[in-house]
């Protein structure tokens, strides 16, 4: 019988057991938890001694337990005595430090992580030990790295100096208070994050080889609304979509043919997003990020996975999505060329209006400057021009000049821009739009005759 139709039979409720067995059984979980969640777990005595340590310490950092248990200390894994000094200072404070630090990996890189540290009191109310748990944030790090990028961008593109593109500049501001409203909810919410043992906030889970469930942590009520008993009687196919069930025994199938192979990575780990079924029927997007519980031998005896629910990701998701599809049409329409240059006042983007104005498709003028599009002596007054505004990296307007189309025809351009700076304030380039006033002059030169 194939393993979609073994899934399909409800798990059977556990006959009643000894309290001694089910303390030894729920031991035996959180021992799999410990050893196999992806966060690294660890307890320090008061002198800053490491003295547990879990296996994801290998994976996070480069040190398995047998690098550093009684043979390191916590002093070791920051940038300075100070910094490690300062947070087990707050932790006997205040009972607990969380907060977002930099770790050092074995090879010597920093490792930006989610620190959550408690103190523990002896019988006489002195501190003996610490204990808690770090999340690796790089991945994330990266994400907001990017987001802030993309959103400096976008300001920048809205400053234009022109009646049409201020219209687009009032969508955009819309459009960019309203990320920063998503943004600051995001922070917020990932401010509140834990994920200890029972206290987590996300559902851990275990489950044999055939995706039967043999443990829910107690927030699979908030996840899904199930209890953790009608949770275990559950199958798969019952709490997620039809098309996901798909992904998840594809999935599975795709990491047990890698348990085949001979260099495997025994610590790894998969992501992947499942749309799930709650106890009244709604359906949303929850992460989940497994990995396979191992034997002393490092055999497959089980899968432990780790749900987030992502809802609020990928509505700020879509919403970006629709927000720079919206920018761009608005840009591609435009009756004006929109351009960018770099530091070199070679162009790195032109609109397709481009086609209009010189006859050049945007492509053909990538890697040209605008001095290449005019006549010699009106390429030496601009540059001239040009180097003079660069100095002063500040904005221009209305630069009037000439211009010959690949026909060879002449135009007359106007010519404004607005500079670009990266994240560190360092100058890129110029970002502007050419608005093609050929007629005009024309008609005004009629006139002054």
């Amino acid at each position: 019988m194939n393993k979609a139709k073994d899934l399909s039979k409800k798990t059977e409720t556990p006959s009643q057991k000894p309290a001694g067995e089910i303390f030894l059984e729920n031991e035996k979980y959180y021992q799999l938890i410990v050893e196999h969640m992806p966060l690294l777990l660890g307890v320090i005595d008061s002198c800053g001694k490491i003295r547990a340590w879990n296996k994801y310490g290998k994976k996070m950092l480069g040190y398995g337990p047998e690098d550093v248990i009684d043979k390191m200390s916590v002093f070791a894994l920051t940038k300075s005595e100070e910094e490690a000094e300062e947070v087990m200072r707050l932790a006997m404070e205040k009972g607990v430090y969380d907060n977002e630090i930099n770790f050092v990996h074995k090879k010597r890189n920093l490792i930006p992580v989610h620190l959550v540290i408690f103190s523990h009191k002896d019988e006489k109310g002195r501190i003996d030990y610490f204990y808690g748990f770090a999340e690796d944030i790089t991945k994330r790090k990266l994400s907001e790295d990017a987001l802030n990028k993309a959103h400096e961008e976008l300001e920048v593109r809205v400053q234009k100096r022109t009646l049409e593109l201020a219209r687009i500049n009032v969508a955009l501001q819309e459009e960019i208070a309203e990320r920063k409203k998503i943004e600051a909810a995001l922070r917020k919410n990932e401010e509140h994050y834990r994920l200890l043992a029972e206290n987590i906030t996300d559902v851990i889970w275990t489950a044999d080889l055939n995706l039967r469930f043999t443990y829910f942590s107690p927030s699979i009520k908030r996840l899904l609304g199930y209890t953790v008993q009608e949770a275990l009687e559950k199958n798969v196919s019952e709490i997620i979509t039809p098309g996901s069930f798909d992904l998840a025994f594809k999935t599975l199938k795709e990491e047990l043919a890698e348990e085949k192979k001979k260099d495997k990575d025994l610590a790894r780990s998969k992501r992947i997003e499942l749309e799930h079924i709650h106890k009244d029927g709604n359906v949303f997007w929850v992460e989940v990020t497994v990995t396979f519980t191992r034997d002393a031998d490092g055999k497959a005896t089980g899968v432990l996975g780790v749900c987030r629910e992502i809802s609020r990701r990928k509505k700020i998701e879509d919403a970006l999505r629709e927000s720079e599809e919206r920018f761009r049409s608005l840009v591609e329409c435009a009756s004006d060329w929109i351009w960018e240059v770099d530091e070199n006042a070679k162009y790195t983007y032109a609109s397709p209006k481009v086609k209009d104005i010189l006859g050049y498709e945007p492509q053909e003028v990538l890697g040209k400057t605008p001095f290449d599009l005019m006549p010699p002596g009106e390429r030496e007054r601009i540059r001239s021009l040009y180097t003079s505004v660069v100095k002063t990296k500040k904005a221009f307007e209305c630069l009037e000049n000439t211009n010959v189309r690949k026909d060879g025809k002449i135009v007359v351009l106007e010519t404004s821009g607005v500079p670009i700076f990266d994240a560190k304030g360092k100058f890129r380039g110029y970002r502007g739009i050419d608005r093609d006033i050929t007629e005009r002059k024309k008609t005004e030169s009629k006139s002054s005759r």
